[in-house]
Parts: structure tokens; C-alpha cells; sequence
């Protein structure tokens, strides 16, 4: 009779384990579909052959549709037909080849204009749970109309401007650059591209090689010193064998120890060189040039790494500095936090006082988490209404501090609408967190857990105690 009544108390607890781990499960769908809805990007979910299965409710204010309305058509009939071979290419690479691409093109709104979107597909056709080519698209058409606005500008002021990423290994350079405006640059600038390559290697190429070797020693020169700005003048070989004479200017921004991000502009001064008594015309003509450029290259700038509501870095700008912090973290053993922040019940607050008063919220605790930011952190708009905010050698203790005081100075801000919360959850890095996935997933649950226990507070992810 013992063994029985043991045996059904077993089953009993067995039972209840399965109870709580369904009403999880469940509390976590509810929570990833509520993150699919509410997000500004839009999620698609396509069949093999392109046939649409689901549009997140993101359909509505990015393109007019209803999302229900697109279900069970083609997704390639609201692509712009200069585009089709593209997409239709993209999404043949993801279905054959299994790897991920990421593609920008039209696609037609439900009022018949046309929206430039940058989407990144994914093959999850052998997931049991979606069965399917998953697409997260946002809208890129005001970043499209301004790169073409700068294009202009660039093409106006006849001078080829490139970017550079630039890593040290060792006692080397390594050198990835691309020239920004290859069509504009080939029409007053044009160098012998052999068949199957492109301008940028044929403009490289054209370098004297003379020239070469003191080329290297002002760049190389310019990042170990530290200087944000140098230029240099070198020849480079056009078709026919004709030589002309650059001017080169170059902005240098340092990304972190041993990587540099450079922007280089190239005027033509053949005919300076030639003759100097037109020194004075061709300088002013350089200088109104240079700052045109420098407008656009800023513009290019602020559209492809800041948020444009916040004025904080974007996702993208979060990525590159947490890499690189944690590249430098597990190579010199400094301490390393992170903060994530959500504004708390901001939907409902959306929902009562209208996107602009939420726009107003967001701007606010941007400025709020970049007060607090030093100069070596990273503040940036994680997604959404949330936030993120990169800690270098920061422990814990401090984070939590800093957390504390963001979270407090918010909270006591005189609100227009109604008082306004924040959740964080932070975490520090520690011998057992491998990569910078882990970190933000162990700041994402602390996050979590702040939710659960109440919003307005503090978790950290080694512990479950809230600091209010």
C-alpha cells in the first residue's frame, strides 16, 4: 500500500511539472506573437514557391494592406518588375542553398505608390513549427531618397569619395574599401576596368606604383597617431595611359583598438599642378566641393548608423560596438555590462494618447540614457520601446548604480500625460558567458524578470532581486 501511494504521488508531481511547464510555454508564445505584432518591422512568411502564409499586422501602416487580405497570394505581384529578377534570385538562394540574404527593393503599397524596402530571408522550411521562408522587411524609402538626393550632390561636384574599414593584425593592414559613387567617378575619372571586374578594383589598380609606398606610410602614419583627418596627393593612370593628379582627404574615426572607419574624398588637380596660376580658382572651387561633400557624407552618416526618431545609435551601430567591446573584454580580461531598458506599458500609452505623445516618450528617455552614457559607453535604441546601453569597463556594482540612477531620473520627470516607468535588466560578463548572444540574452531575461516582478526596477542577471 506504501509503494502505491508513493507511485501516485509521483504521477501527481509529474502531472503539476507538465501543468507549469505548459502555462510557460504558453506566457512565452503570447509574448513572442505580442513582439511580432507590435513591432514597427514587418514579418512575412512565405511558402517555397513565394505563395504568402502570414503578414504581421506591421502590413497596415508600411504598405495599406490588410494582412489577411495578402494571404494565399503571390508575393512576387507586389514586387516592382525592374526588381522581380532580384528577388526572385534571392529567394531561390535561400530555398536551394539554405543560407540567409538580405535584399532591397520595391514593393507596391495598397494606394499604388511604391515602397523601398530592405528585407532579410531566412529558410525555416524544415522547422516542424513554421514550415516556411521567414522575411523581416523595414522600410528604407526615405534612406533611398536621400541616398539619391547625396548622389547627386557627389556627381555635381565631380570627386570620388570612398569608405574604408581598416583592422591591424600583427604588424599588418587589412584594407576593405569600397568606392561609394563608381558610375559618377568612371565618367570624369574613368581607369581601365578589364571584363568581370568593377571600378573599385580597377581605381586601385590605376595607383603609380611609385606612389604607393608613400601612400601607405601617411595613412598607416595617421591611425597610429591618433588624428582624425589627413590628406595626401598621389597620381593614378587613366585609360589611354593618361596621368592625373589626386587631392585626397580623409576623415578618420576610430571604431575601436586596432580598427579604424576612414572617409576619403578624391578631387582631380591635374590642372592645379599644371598650372598654378589658376591656384586660387581651383582652391575655392576644392573647398565648396569638400564641404558639399561633407554635408553628404554626413548625411549618408546619420542615416546609416543613428536612430532617426531618438538621434541615438541604431541596432546596427549596438552590434558593431557590443562585437567589439567583447572582442577587447575576452582578449584583455576588462569588465564589460549591459544594460537593457523597456519603457513600461508604453502600447497602452500609445493607445491612449496617440503615437506623437509616444514619440515624444521615446525622445525623452533617449535623452534621459544619454546623459547618463560616458564617453566610452554606447547608448543606443535597441528596438521598439527599448533601449540598450554598452558598459565598458564597467562591474556590476557600477551597472547596477547606473541602472538605478537612469531608472529613478525617469520615474521623477515631470510627464505631460501620465507618470512614465522603465523596467532594465543588466548583466556583466562573466568567465561563464561565451559570446555576445549570451550577454544580451542574459540582460534580456533580467529584463524579463523585472517585468514579472512589477516593472519600475532593476534585475540583474545574477540575481532575482529587484533594486528599487
Amino acid at each position: 500500500m506504501t509503494n502505491k501511494n508513493h507511485s501516485l504521488n509521483d504521477l501527481k508531481a509529474e502531472v503539476n511539472n507538465l501543468h507549469r511547464a505548459l502555462n510557460q510555454a504558453q506566457h512565452e508564445a503570447a509574448r513572442y506573437r505580442s513582439m511580432v505584432e507590435h513591432s514597427e518591422d514587418l514579418l512575412t512568411l512565405l511558402s517555397s514557391t513565394g505563395t504568402i502564409l502570414y503578414y504581421s499586422a506591421a502590413a497596415q501602416p508600411m504598405l495599406g494592406y490588410n494582412p489577411d487580405e495578402l494571404v494565399g497570394t503571390d508575393a512576387f505581384s507586389l514586387v516592382h518588375p525592374e526588381d522581380l529578377p532580384l528577388v526572385r534570385g534571392g529567394l531561390e538562394v535561400i530555398v536551394s542553398e539554405g543560407r540567409s540574404q538580405t535584399d532591397a527593393y520595391r514593393v507596391c503599397r495598397a494606394d499604388g505608390t511604391w515602397c523601398w524596402v530592405e528585407t532579410t530571408g531566412a529558410n525555416r522550411l524544415d522547422d516542424p513549427h513554421l514550415k516556411a521562408i521567414v522575411l523581416y522587411s523595414r522600410d528604407v524609402t526615405y534612406n533611398r531618397q536621400m541616398e539619391s538626393q547625396v548622389q547627386q550632390v557627389i556627381r555635381g561636384a565631380r570627386c570620388l569619395l570612398w569608405h574604408a574599414e581598416v583592422t591591424q593584425v600583427g604588424g599588418e593592414y587589412d584594407w576593405k574599401t569600397i568606392v561609394v559613387n563608381a558610375a559618377a567617378a568612371q565618367e570624369f575619372l574613368p581607369v581601365e576596368i578589364p571584363p568581370g571586374d568593377n571600378y573599385n578594383a580597377g581605381f586601385w589598380r590605376a595607383k603609380i606604383d611609385e606612389d604607393r609606398s608613400h601612400m601607405d606610410e601617411v595613412a598607416h602614419a595617421a591611425l597610429q597617431s591618433g588624428t582624425t583627418h589627413y590628406t595626401q596627393e598621389y597620381r593614378l593612370r587613366c585609360v589611354h595611359g593618361e596621368v592625373r593628379w589626386l587631392h585626397e582627404d580623409v576623415q578618420v574615426e576610430v571604431v575601436a583598438p586596432g580598427s579604424w572607419h576612414l572617409v576619403g574624398v578624391c578631387t582631380d588637380i591635374t590642372r592645379l599642378k599644371a598650372t598654378e596660376g589658376l591656384l586660387k580658382d581651383f582652391t575655392d572651387r576644392l573647398e565648396r566641393s569638400h564641404l558639399a561633400l561633407q554635408h553628404a557624407n554626413l548625411q549618408l552618416e546619420i542615416l546609416s548608423r543613428t536612430d532617426g526618431l531618438t538621434g541615438l545609435n541604431n541596432h546596427r551601430v549596438f552590434q558593431e560596438r557590443l562585437e567589439a567591446e567583447f572582442r577587447t573584454t575576452l582578449r584583455y580580461g576588462t569588465p564589460l555590462s549591459l544594460l537593457l531598458l523597456d519603457i513600461d506599458c508604453f502600447k497602452e500609452y500609445n493607445d491612449r494618447f496617440g503615437h506623437p505623445a509616444g514619440d515624444e516618450v521615446l525622445k525623452m528617455v533617449a535623452h534621459t540614457l544619454r546623459d547618463y552614457a560616458r564617453a566610452t559607453d554606447c547608448a543606443a535604441r535597441y528596438g521598439g520601446e527599448e533601449f540598450a546601453l554598452i558598459l565598458p569597463l564597467t562591474g556590476a556594482a557600477e551597472a547596477l548604480a547606473t541602472a538605478e540612477r537612469i531608472r529613478t531620473s525617469i520615474e521623477q520627470m515631470a510627464w505631460p500625460q501620465r507618470a512614465i516607468t522603465v523596467s532594465i535588466g543588466a548583466c556583466t560578463h562573466t568567465a561563464s558567458i561565451q559570446s555576445k548572444a549570451e550577454l544580451v540574452a542574459a540582460a534580456d531575461q533580467a529584463l524579463y524578470r523585472a517585468k514579472a516582478q512589477g516593472r519600475n526596477c532593476v534585475v540583474s542577471a545574477a540575481s532575482t532581486s529587484d533594486s528599487r
